[in-house]
């Protein structure tokens, strides 16, 4: 729902990565999928939750190819496409630029990786839910396997207790306000964070709250991922 001339909560679909360790002509999160684009699949959840507003970041290299697919799904929410940065924390940057004049400090934006296509609905909702207690939440898996850190590559200096280790993923959704002020406190000589919500942990101090996910929002990141995708794919033929 939109409030005045605000949107009160966002979407934002990263789809401008260019999958290096994919070997293919498009980036992963164009593979077929369904017989449409991989990313449409996350899009659907988006769009069938309760978002008020999508933004589709997208590779500059493939941007027609990313609009005709989008125009043709015939989404119900209102939505826009940018073009994305080299990296995912310049992606995320303009984003949130684009969007300073549609919402307010309090909106929630919701910031999904396209190549994570098994999102449900249930999940992006728990995900505004948890935001809008805490100002920030990120989805998360239990570690399942003994975690160990290396230091020297080839052996093993140490164990993580499995019980304090989540692997996290997304989406993940904060308070417009509060991811705008991480990023702003960012200095130029930095390395890029991983995701939103280290970002604003290291930045902010606001510590997101966990959503439990599953194991089958996975993200498609290499050539077993995609093995599984097409399997997935004919299990729907």
């Amino acid at each position: 729902m939109r409030n005045g001339s605000f949107y009160e909560t966002v979407g934002v679909l990263l789809l401008a990565g260019q999958g290096k360790r994919f070997r293919h002509q498009l980036p992963k999160q164009f593979l077929p999928y369904q017989g449409k684009p991989l990313f449409l699949t996350p899009a659907r959840a988006l769009d069938e939750s309760s978002l008020s507003f999508l933004l589709f970041v997208v590779p500059e290299n493939h941007f027609s190819l990313a609009e005709k697919a989008i125009e043709e799904a015939g989404f119900r929410t209102p939505y826009s496409i940018i073009t994305g940065g080299k990296t995912r924390q310049d992606s995320v940057h303009n984003a949130l630029t684009f969007l300073k004049q549609l919402v307010n400090d309090d909106t929630l934006l919701l910031i999904h990786d396209a190549a994570r296509p098994f999102v449900s609905v249930s999940l992006v909702e728990e995900t505004l839910k948890a935001a809008r207690k805490q100002g920030a939440s990120v989805t998360a898996c239990q570690a399942t396997d003994a975690v160990a850190i290396t230091k020297i590559p080839g052996l093993v200096d140490g164990y993580l207790p499995r019980e304090e280790v989540m692997l996290v993923q997304t989406p993940q959704a904060f308070k417009y306000s509060l991811l705008e002020n991480a990023f702003s406190s960012l200095n130029e000589d930095e390395p890029p964070f991983r995701d939103e919500g280290s970002l604003v942990l290291r930045k902010t101090g606001v510590a997101p709250l966990i959503v439990t996910s599953y194991r089958r929002n996975l993200k498609i990141t290499d050539y077993e991922d995609e093995d599984f995708l097409k399997l997935k794919d004919k299990t729907h033929e």
